[in-house]
């Protein structure tokens, strides 16, 4: 690919950019997304996805004028252009970003202290979605089932010589949301430098080659990772039962059948009260139509960009660059997409 010798005319700093820039990217994240992270190759990608979020929030914090309430715009926006872009998007993921949305706009109120109150921002960000799947695996699986995972790598330790008092599931549980308050922590130091970043990257700004269309076969994956997850899920349990033969067959099933009628009644009842919740609160609200319209139509568009620059950043750039690199020409591909 070619490398741009300077960025459009139109464009002649970061700081002229637009606030609609970051909302379009908070769009993107929140609904198309995915359709271009399957190719990045790396592991968490659904940290990326948080973490874009809370990048786009902060910059929106960081370029509003003090007071304007653009942040709370901006939600409204992105919750409306994600019930009518990915309407079969998870309930979870509207509890997440309300929660960002109203905490951003409470932190970003005032523009002092942006370097603090973004750390603060990102780490709060990144802690709630954790506890969130967290509780929910809680919910769905209910203490049995990770009670005997427990039991049974005590078991399989104590066969194997070993005596440990360690618990494999708050072990996991505690990795992973350490895991993310580490993401957090460096959001919030790094989300400071990213204008100067972003603005030096946009000086040599790769022509991207649009030549290709997006994989659009997400409800054939998503039907195959609900059977993969059923199919583990059993495996798990009869795995239970080989090595805590002591384990009934009726605590089996009702683990299965538990597991089964929460996801059920998440997905079919809480999760459509949740939506028409929202529903509600967005027709209560002043909402821009020319602008969630725009977003909506320029979000195609944007998608094939981004997933060239995904593109090119895999192919000249390895590890934590990648992700880094990545990060940064969405932002300028956002900038770009509003001022061309």
């Amino acid at each position: 690919m070619n490398i741009e010798s300077k960025t459009s005319s139109q464009v002649s700093s970061i700081s002229d950019i637009d606030i609609k820039s970051f909302i379009l990217m908070w769009a993107f994240a929140e609904t198309s997304i995915g359709g271009v992270l399957h190719a990045l190759k790396l592991p968490f990608t659904g940290i990326l996805v948080g973490g874009i979020a809370v990048i786009s929030i902060a910059l929106i914090g960081y370029y509003q004028k003090e007071g304007s309430g653009k942040i709370l715009e901006a939600l409204l926006i992105v919750l409306m252009v994600k019930l009518l872009v990915s309407p079969h998007s998870p309930w979870q993921a509207y509890i997440a970003v309300g929660f960002q949305g109203y905490i951003g706009s409470l932190i970003y109120r005032k523009k002092s202290n942006f370097k603090l109150k973004t750390m603060v921002f990102a780490v709060l960000a990144l802690f709630e979605s954790a506890i969130q799947k967290l509780l929910v695996a809680l919910l769905i699986f209910g203490n049995n089932f990770f009670e005997s995972l427990d039991l049974a790598t005590a078991s399989v330790a104590g066969s194997m010589g070993w005596t440990t008092d360690i618990s494999l599931v708050y072990t996991v549980f505690g990795i992973y949301l350490s895991l993310h308050l580490v993401v957090g922590v460096w959001l919030g130091l790094w989300i400071p430098r990213l204008p100067t970043e972003v603005e030096r990257f946009m000086h040599k700004m790769p022509a991207l080659d649009y030549g290709f269309a997006l994989d659009k076969g997400k409800a054939a994956t998503f039907k195959k990772r609900l059977w993969v997850s059923v199919a583990v899920f059993v495996l798990i349990l009869l795995i239970l039962k080989i090595v805590l033969p002591e384990t009934n067959y009726t605590m089996l099933i009702w683990m299965f059948l538990r597991a089964l009628l929460v996801s059920l009644a998440l997905v079919f009842i809480v999760g459509p009260l949740i939506k028409k919740g929202v529903e509600k609160y967005i027709q209560r609200k002043n909402i821009d139509d020319v602008m969630w319209k725009d977003i909506i139509d320029l979000i195609p568009n944007y998608s094939l960009k981004a997933y060239s620059m995904l593109r090119y950043v895999n192919h000249h750039f390895s590890g934590f660059n990648r992700v880094k690199y990545l990060v940064i020409g969405f932002i300028a591909l956002s900038v770009k997409e509003i001022h061309k």
